[in-house]
């Protein structure tokens, strides 16, 4: 019989997540404050490179595959891994985390575990999607397949082996996961509100908005990363501030206030949309592009 932990990806995906993000700022943090950074640190690869990757595919990636592995059930009716396969999948993420805090030594098993994970992860979500031939999903897997090319691009680039900046790398990939968070935000947050504020509500995300976003957001992702034209960045992020926040709108209704589960994920699309406002606008005002990411 499999472990209750084991039976859903939220369960041990979310505490694992949780418990390695306390583990990771804490050890930062330290590394920060002390003035370490540079000089020594028990990370495989460079400090701050350490800090982006486990932000960006350690910690975030290991939520969305919580989410990702118990929605994709519910979507399409198809089991994903659980049990053994589970246990695998989250064995690979663990052994990755530990093995980059483990010196340059262990850096070869810690790169092979985690693609492993994002190869399990890819093929947990894929498998049941195209099982039932839920086209309207091919775009979250493109997604999570994205995620995957850019760790190895990331690791390839902290060895060396190709001219392309770990840190680059690891700013494609949080453009990646805003992009996946946006689509499941359409997905899910309409249906959590109408359930979950108790009062009688209709809540539906505009279908002009929900294109557009993804259009622009290609836009913005190709020029901010590959282009060094920060007006057009600007142009285009203004007008995702502008898309978000007309499906914020749709979205709102005054009792989701009331409802921490239902505003704290409002709030992060508000967060979102702050940050398209900062990317317009950091270029007119001189603003760092950082504060923006």
């Amino acid at each position: 019989m499999t472990t209750p932990l084991l039976r859903l990806g939220f369960r041990p995906f979310f505490l694992s997540a949780g418990l390695f993000a306390v583990v990771a700022m804490t050890l930062w943090g330290f590394l920060w404050r002390s003035g370490h950074i540079g000089s020594w640190a028990p990370t495989a690869i460079d400090p701050v490179a350490w800090h982006a990757h486990e932000m960006v595919f350690g910690y975030a990636l290991a939520v969305v595959a919580g989410f990702l592995l118990t929605a994709v059930r519910n979507w399409t009716g198809r089991p994903t891994p659980s049990g053994g396969a589970l246990a695998a999948l989250v064995g690979c993420w663990a052994v990755a985390r530990v093995g980059l805090l483990a010196g340059p030594a262990a850096l070869p098993l810690a790169v092979l575990a985690d693609l492993a994970f994002n190869l399990g992860l890819l093929i947990g979500v894929a498998r049941p999607i195209i099982a039932v031939r839920q086209k309207r999903q091919t775009g979250i897997v493109a997604k999570i397949a994205m995620l995957a090319l850019a760790n190895v691009l990331f690791y390839l680039g902290a060895a060396g082996w190709i001219a392309v900046p770990p840190l680059i790398v690891a700013q494609a990939a949080v453009f990646l996961l805003v992009a996946l968070v946006l689509t499941l935000a359409g997905r899910v947050l309409p249906g959590f509100i109408e359930r979950g504020v108790r009062v009688p509500v209709k809540v539906r995300d505009p279908v002009w908005p929900r294109h557009a976003s993804l259009v622009l957001f290609f836009g913005f992702f190709v020029v901010e990363i590959f282009f060094d034209l920060p007006r057009v960045a600007a142009a285009f992020a203004a007008a995702l501030a502008i898309v978000t926040a007309r499906r914020l709108v749709a979205w709102h209704t005054p009792a989701l206030w009331r409802e921490p589960l239902l505003w704290g994920l409002f709030a992060a699309v508000i967060a979102i949309c702050a940050g398209f406002v900062l990317y317009a606008l950091a270029d007119l005002f001189a603003l760092p592009r950082t504060l923006a990411l």
